[in-house]
């Protein structure tokens, strides 16, 4: 029984340090860097000040109030270092709770007598002030520097909104050029299908005509330049898709002279 007992009490002690550990404070902290602690009594009052006051509470002014003591406590007041850390957070507490965290009762002697010391009492009363616009100061520059970052990023998201408006105007912009192009093409290709059906119409019969009605009259480079013309414009008939062959027969009305037609060009 007592071995189990002796486990029991063991397994919460290592449950308390763990827990105390996840607790750890500005007090803590301090402990720890300065290798000196406040007065049990007082150790208890200032970490429940430090866990319940909402000055205290945001982690900017604990940050700063950690590095200030830790300042504070690097000049030499002249007395024991456990009564200047008392002193420090006595005026640290009277500044933002506006209450006395010393009140002079304990029977300390010592401890009554250096905070009576007129030259402490001008340290207390001094760092009171300095802490108080010193933390007032920084914590304005820190909203100061978090609208200013808010500022930077709502410029920005402004700037990336303007810029994506401005690339959707050019893709629109885009878009019509494109439109514009495709237009003036599908209008060149009509007039080319027109110029082609044409020159189908009004050329190639009447050549052809010509040279079997009348061949003497035809010279060989009218008839080089004609066969060269309609193999273009043939080519480009069939490019774009145009029934050569159905505007000749239109013309014409005999299939067997297209073919003879055709056949004089060389294009078939």
């Amino acid at each position: 029984m007592d071995t189990i007992i002796k486990k029991l009490a063991l397994l919460l002690f290592v449950c308390f340090c763990l827990t105390a550990q996840g607790q750890e404070n500005i007090v803590d902290r301090l402990n720890k860097t300065l290798g000196v602690r406040l007065p049990a009594e007082y150790e208890v009052r200032v970490k429940t000040f430090v866990d319940t006051n909402s000055v205290m509470k945001d982690e900017d002014a604990a940050a700063f109030t950690e590095q200030y003591i830790t300042k504070e406590m690097g000049t030499d007041w002249n007395i024991d270092k456990q009564n200047q850390l008392l002193f420090i957070w006595h005026y640290i507490y009277k500044q933002v709770t506006d209450k006395d965290l010393y009140i002079g009762n304990g029977g300390n002697t010592q401890l009554e007598s250096d905070f009576n010391n007129r030259g402490v009492n001008i340290r207390i009363r001094v760092g009171g002030e300095r802490y108080k616009n010193e933390i007032i100061a920084y914590m304005k520059q820190l909203s100061a520097e978090a609208q200013q970052r808010s500022a930077e990023a709502q410029q920005r998201s402004a700037e990336a909104q303007q810029r994506s408006a401005e690339a959707q105007q050019r893709s629109e912009e885009a878009k019509q050029r494109s439109e514009e192009a495709k237009q003036r093409s599908e209008e060149a290709i009509k007039s080319i299908m027109h110029t082609d059906s044409l020159w189908i119409k009004n050329h190639m019969e009447k050549f052809y005509n010509t040279y079997k009605e009348a061949p003497e009259i035809v010279r060989p480079e009218d008839i080089s330049f004609m066969k060269n013309s309609a193999k273009e414009i043939i080519a480009s008939c069939k490019k774009h898709n145009i029934d050569y062959r159905a505007i000749l027969l239109k013309e014409v009305g005999d299939e067997k002279k297209v073919e003879a037609i055709l056949k004089f060009y060389g294009v078939e």
